[in-house]
């Protein structure tokens, strides 16, 4: 886990093996020491997304996104298939993420680099999450209903 960001860090920042290892655990392990910084955008995102990063990103793919949803569907008389099938494809909150972009931008908000870093990860786990499953979990709950069939 470590050693992946200091792998794209690599490859973007033209570093050495050696360098990119070093950065990445003196990364994951302290605060840094500020003596090899990467230079482009999308590397200085990286350091950002700690394991705090992750939770927080998967946290709000899965739980803060569909228990609301689930809560708003009660006394719908929708099955439990139903109600995961729609809070996990349901709100993708993209006009919330651009408010707090805006927000976070424009008050200047301390640490506001963390804020989008998070951001950042959490909507690129969520193109690669629900792009994986749409296919297969689209399937399975169509056969699961028996309203829908595989052409």
């Amino acid at each position: 886990m470590i050693r992946l960001p200091g792998q794209v860090v690599s490859v973007r920042e033209s570093w050495s093996r050696f360098d990119s290892l070093y950065w990445s655990f003196i990364t994951a392990t302290t605060v840094g020491y500020d003596d090899i910084c990467p230079l482009r955008k999308l590397s200085k995102t990286l350091p950002y997304w700690d394991i705090d990063a992750w939770i927080c990103a998967l946290l709000s793919l899965t739980l803060i996104r569909m228990l609301p949803v689930a809560i708003s569907l009660v006394g719908s008389k929708l099955n439990l298939p139903t109600v995961l099938f729609v809070g996990w494809f349901g709100p993708r909150g993209i006009a919330s993420v651009l408010y707090l972009l805006l927000v976070a931008h424009e008050l200047g908000i301390d640490g506001h680099e963390r804020i989008l870093a998070v951001i950042a990860l959490t909507v690129l786990l969520s193109v690669f999450a629900h792009g994986v499953s749409a296919v297969p979990l689209s399937h399975r709950y169509g056969n699961s209903s028996g309203k829908v069939s595989r052409t």
